[in-house]
């Protein structure tokens, strides 16, 4: 929950200085909602066999982003 806050009210501020209220309102749900689904994704299918509790004090909107499509590339690879 303290990630959610976070990055919700961290893409609020940035949302409300270019869009206004309606702005701070879908940056701070849509950044919320990649962190949520992305923490239960990582740990669903990517790091099952490892240690899943990495994925829930390591969230970072970013790491759900990038972290698919450096595991797929990785599999390409190697």
């Amino acid at each position: 929950m303290i990630v959610l806050f976070f990055h919700g009210a961290t893409a609020g501020v940035f949302g409300n200085s270019t869009g206004g209220v309606r702005g701070a309102i879908m940056g701070g749900f849509i950044t919320s909602t990649i962190v949520a689904w992305g923490q239960f994704l990582m740990v669903r299918f990517f790091i099952a066999s490892t240690v899943p509790d990495t994925a829930m004090w390591a969230a970072d909107s970013d790491m759900f982003i990038i972290g698919p499509i450096l595991h797929f590339l990785a599999k390409l690879f190697f």
